[in-house]
């Protein structure tokens, strides 16, 4: 078992080269190979938390790749499969910082997913991924990667609710990640990523002002 789990590690990382690399299709088959290997695992020596988990990952980067292809339908296949494996480990083999943050994150991913088009599921996704943020950092503490991750989904919802014409939660939304965004510099210092998401915040508060015709503050 150990040395065919080694073997599906090497394909996920041959697969994460290649897709940087701009190589798809090699990605995609490191993948494939890797997923291949995690089911016949779990086919021959049982589920345990190590392989599930693995076999979720594969999953959820196959419906990276196709999502970037705009093969949606197998992305939402690959995506909900991953969903799936998920909330199973943590229904049989309970909560953990790990498991909650790998649920939280393919939630983000179907939201994104179903964010043209099919605004009130993406919502749904968005908004059980804000949760699980807000419940890791309740429960475990805060961390600049939960912070930011908390951040993201209020931007995310924040974009969802511009677009849907309620202005008055986009605006909370933005504001509050802006506010945690803030947080994050003031207390761990700048980096390039948190000042490019505090960059985008004040971008969007700027058009919610400007959709509202407040230019001088939109200027601002």
């Amino acid at each position: 078992p150990q040395l065919l789990s080694d073997l599906g590690a090497s394909h996920n990382q041959l697969g994460d080269l290649d897709r940087d690399a701009g190589n798809t299709a090699a990605a995609r088959r490191h993948f494939e190979s890797c997923l291949e290997i995690h089911q016949r695992l779990i086919d021959t020596h049982g589920e345990s938390p190590q392989l599930l988990s693995d076999l979720s990952v594969s999953l959820s980067r196959l419906g990276d790749l196709d999502h970037e292809a705009g093969n949606n339908t197998a992305a939402r296949g690959h995506f909900e499969r991953s969903l799936e494996i998920r909330q199973r480990l943590i229904g049989t083999h309970g909560e953990s910082p790990e498991r909650l943050s790998a649920l939280s994150f393919i939630h983000n991913k179907l939201g994104n997913l179903d964010h043209d088009g099919h605004t009130g599921a993406a919502r749904e996704h968005y908004e059980r991924s804000l949760e699980i943020c807000q419940r890791l950092i309740n429960t475990h503490g805060q961390s600049p990667r939960r912070l930011h991750d908390l951040s993201v989904e209020h931007f995310q919802l924040g974009c969802l609710n511009r677009g849907d014409g309620h202005t008055a939660a986009a605006r909370r939304h933005f504001e509050r990640g802006l506010e945690i965004m803030q947080r994050l510099i003031g207390t761990h210092g700048e980096s390039p990523q948190f000042l490019s998401d505090l960059s985008v915040s004040h971008n969007w508060l700027g058009m919610l002002d400007r959709d509202a015709g407040h230019t001088a503050a939109a200027r601002g």
